[in-house]
């Protein structure tokens, strides 16, 4: 990241003082604050937030710029593991460190697995959104509401609109 400063500290000798100097550009290093965009990046705000022990975090915030390192990756890959019954490999998040990209990663991910449902799978779902609509739940109502799935392993999710595509969301 380049940042444009006047002027550089220097010490009593003058010398340039770089130790200290990130400390120093905090606020402008800081991107301005994007909310999440969905309800996956939502997740993995929290998820990262809690993880790094910080109030906030924007989307486009890098995990090892905020202090994350290996073990709070570690950290972090078991909680999305948890959140979202996907296998986030540990490589991910050190390729894609930012949490826009990693939550499209997931969305991947999940999205994958609801294609590789069986048509009684499908039917399923769709049988179930259209009961909620006819009983006139609201779409948060809908997105929260539990839906059983093609195994165990996905009995405890909600499920969420991506576009035209269904995402599958485990609950708060």
């Amino acid at each position: 990241q380049v940042v444009i400063v006047d002027d550089i500290p220097k010490g009593p000798t003058g010398k340039l003082q770089r130790i200290g100097l990130a400390a120093k550009l905090g606020p402008q290093l800081k991107p301005d604050f994007v909310p999440p965009r969905n309800l996956v990046e939502e997740r993995l705000a929290g998820m990262w937030a809690e993880v790094l022990k910080l109030e906030r975090v924007v989307i486009y915030d890098n995990f090892f710029m905020l202090g994350g390192d290996s073990l709070l990756a570690t950290q972090l890959v078991a909680r999305i593991r948890a959140a979202f019954q996907v296998e986030l490999a540990l490589p991910i998040v050190f390729r894609e460190p930012t949490l826009s990209v990693q939550a499209l990663v997931i969305e991947e991910m999940v999205l994958s697995e609801i294609e590789a449902m069986s048509e009684d799978d499908i039917e399923q779902l769709t049988d179930h959104l259209l009961c909620a609509i006819a009983r006139g739940q609201n779409l948060v109502e809908i997105l929260l509401d539990i839906v059983p799935l093609r195994n165990r392993r996905f009995d405890h999710f909600g499920i969420a609109q991506i576009g035209c595509q269904f995402l599958l969301v485990s609950p708060p």
